[in-house]
């Protein structure tokens, strides 16, 4: 096969998908650094000092560019596969009601450089 249609064809030329090129590199998007900004943040903490996780309305409404529901699950995709983030299931009080919660995994604090996760209201990002 050629250069230039394995190109075409999403392989890097060492024969790996080019889609896990950003977890091997280091390489995110804009996008999801944006995305893993909002998350890092949260809602604030709860009163034991934890972060409290974003739903989509939240994750939505925070984003500094205007997107829709489900550009952002695709969004959100590679970022729970690269190991970034992690979803959980929560449900309103009173009803059965599932609320899908997005929060940043330990790794995705570390890329974004925050400190101390757990106790802050707005993240300190580290200048390298």
């Amino acid at each position: 096969m050629r250069e230039k249609d394995k190109a075409k064809c999403g392989r890097n030329p060492d024969g790996t998908l080019q889609r896990y090129q950003a977890e091997r590199t280091g390489n995110y998007t804009r996008k999801q650094y944006q995305i893993l900004e909002v998350l890092c943040k949260g809602r604030g903490k709860d009163a034991n000092g934890e972060l409290i996780p974003c739903d989509m309305n939240h994750l939505l409404s925070a984003i500094p560019y205007e997107t829709t529901r489900t550009s952002m699950y695709f969004s959100l995709r590679p970022l729970m596969r690269y190991g970034l983030i992690e979803k959980e299931t929560a449900y309103r009080e009173g009803t059965k009601v599932a609320i899908t919660l997005y929060r940043p995994t330990e790794l995705g604090m570390k890329v974004m450089g925050v400190n101390k996760p757990s106790y802050i209201e707005d993240p300190i990002f580290i200048d390298e």
